[in-house]
């Protein structure tokens, strides 16, 4: 039974090794179609990998290749490798993976959508090396790095994740040869050059970071460094050619990011970073080389001729040394009569005294006080009907009684 015939008589009821119910289709690569399911008894949604329909359960090859996945994939436990939850075959013959699921879209799909600035994209192959170190620790190549096969899933704040995909052509570098002799795995525009040429003979995490290279590459330019009209064009421009200078085609691209991308893509092993975790530590430094701050060089003798009388020569000049812009004429008139009005005031609040400035005192005059007057002698009435009467009227002030 075909995977086409399988899958159009499961539907959404149909159970994949009794337990997984089939959903929708969320894509088809070279390994495998992909459908969103759920777990019969948990309820839980998870991604289901299929066998494709060219290898049908009768390809032991290709059964084994599949397995093969499930097994490496599940012996990785990396936070940037998609995890794997189960597989097994099913009552019909048909092998199954069942995978986390994930939301957001390729690197491929992402790179079309958006435009990451260059350490953004250090940033995500930062991750990519790092999975990929995990993967080269324990003796296994991927064989099959490209951005189809990485994950990006947003979070918040603009912040992304990475999940490195198809572990599927997964190879230890010690283990038996599961691909027939004589036939290449993998993709050819990220295919490295002594994978073109010996073939799995040459099977090195070094092949891994060339792929890692293209893909910086082809982020940088929109172009892949390699191309032709077929695969084996392609494979003959890999080994034959040298892609085109990274920093002629985009030369604001950094220094460091340049030297470091065509590291990757050196055509000799040994020349590139040795694995996933040496390219891990060279990403890590270059984005630190991006981060720090740049200074523009002073010339050690003139470039051009400098017009002292035109602006944009001196702006040109200011530029270079790092010197200040002088201000225009009219400000430097204006600057210099606010300034000496300034100082005429603070000369003329020096000379003239200050509102608050106590004034001297004032002399009080002395007035030569000899006391009070003598008492005026007053008549007394010798009767008494004179006294009584003179009693009775308010003398103006006490005077001395004197008696006769």
């Amino acid at each position: 039974m075909t995977l086409a015939t399988t899958v159009d008589g499961f539907g959404r009821t149909r159970m994949i090794g009794g337990r997984y119910i089939l959903g929708r289709l969320l894509g088809t690569g070279a390994s495998g179609s992909v459908f969103v399911a759920q777990h019969a008894f948990t309820g839980a949604d998870v991604a289901l990998k299929i066998i494709a329909q060219a290898h049908g359960p009768d390809d032991d090859d290709a059964r084994a290749r599949f397995l093969r996945e499930a097994r490496v994939a599940g012996s990785l436990d990396h936070e940037s490798i998609v995890r794997v939850f189960d597989a097994g075959l099913d009552d019909s013959g048909v092998a199954f993976l069942a995978m986390e699921r994930l939301e957001g879209m390729t690197l491929e799909e992402w790179l079309e959508a958006h435009a990451p600035s260059q350490r953004e994209l250090v940033e995500l192959m930062v991750r990519v090396a790092d999975a990929l170190g995990h993967a080269h620790a324990r003796g296994l190549v991927h064989r099959d790095v490209k951005p189809a096969n990485v994950f990006v899933v947003p979070r918040p704040l603009n912040r992304y994740d990475l999940k490195l995909l198809d572990f599927g052509l997964c190879r230890a570098q010690t283990s038996d040869r599961v691909t027939r002799a004589g036939f290449l795995v993998g993709t050819p525009l990220y295919m490295s050059p002594e994978r073109a040429l010996e073939g799995e003979d040459a099977l090195r995490p070094s092949a891994d970071v060339w792929s890692v290279g293209a893909m910086m590459y082809q982020a940088l330019t929109g172009r892949p460094p390699f191309s032709g009209d077929t695969a084996m064009e392609v494979l003959q421009a890999i080994v034959e050619r040298e892609p085109d200078p990274l920093d002629e085609d985009c030369p604001d691209v950094h220094p460091a990011l340049v030297g470091l991308v065509a590291r990757c893509l050196n055509k000799s092993p040994a020349e590139r970073p040795a694995d996933g975790r040496a390219l891990n530590v060279l990403l890590r430094e270059c984005a630190e080389q991006m981060d720090a701050p740049t200074h523009a060089p002073a010339f050690a003798e003139p470039a051009m001729v400098l017009d002292p009388q035109s602006t944009d020569s001196l702006r040109l000049y200011c530029m270079a040394t790092d010197a200040r812009m002088p201000a225009p004429p009219r400000a430097r008139l204006l600057r210099r009569g606010r300034a000496f009005l300034c100082a005429l005031s603070l000369l003329l609040l020096s000379t003239h005294p200050s509102p608050t400035t106590a004034a001297p005192p004032v002399p009080v005059p002395v007035f030569d006080w000899a006391g009070p007057p003598p008492p005026r002698a007053v008549a007394v009435p010798t009767t008494k009907k004179k006294l009584r009467k003179a009693m009775k009227k308010k003398p103006r002030r006490r005077a001395r009684v004197r008696w006769k």
